[in-house]
């Protein structure tokens, strides 16, 4: 290499110019930084559009369970405070619902009225029956009686 670096006056071949391979390696890094920018705004776009789909289910699943506007809003309050990642699943589980509420009153001071309206919707979400239909996702078919108990038959 050094004697090619030496033969190059000899033979009348210009020295490499360097300011090129530094002005071309300074491109690439710039588009690598410019592509990764654009990477990080695509995850943080889909993560919040993401959020806003969950909040959406969440209000159409207490809207559905029969939740009315202030208490969909004080459960809410309830599941932002205690930082619940899937605000819909407080619904689904009265645990997770009364451990929410236990941590969000570490963070928050609920008024009586909240008090209140977080009673009526554990009530409420505690008593909530399921309708059983023929296509309720179970494999077996199986005919349900007409009944006040929430019941669920389970084959072993």
């Amino acid at each position: 290499m050094l004697a090619l670096l030496a033969a190059n006056a000899y033979l009348g071949i210009e020295d490499a110019n360097l300011n090129h391979i530094y002005w071309l390696l300074l491109a690439f890094f710039i588009l690598a930084v410019g592509l990764l920018l654009i990477r990080l705004i695509g995850l943080l776009y889909a993560a919040r559009r993401e959020k806003k789909a969950s909040w959406t289910t969440f209000y159409q699943l207490a809207k559905t369970r029969g939740l009315n506007g202030p208490q969909r809003e004080v459960l809410a309050i309830v599941a932002r405070q205690a930082k619940i990642s899937r605000p819909p699943k407080v619904l689904g589980s009265i645990q997770l619902l009364d451990r929410a509420i236990q941590k969000a009153q570490d963070y928050h001071e609920f008024s009586e009225k909240q008090l209140i309206l977080i009673d009526s919707v554990r009530k409420k979400l505690v008593s909530s029956k399921v309708r059983w239909t023929a296509n309720s996702e179970e494999r077996r078919q199986l005919e349900r009686a007409n009944c006040s108990w929430n019941a669920k038959m389970v084959h072993i």
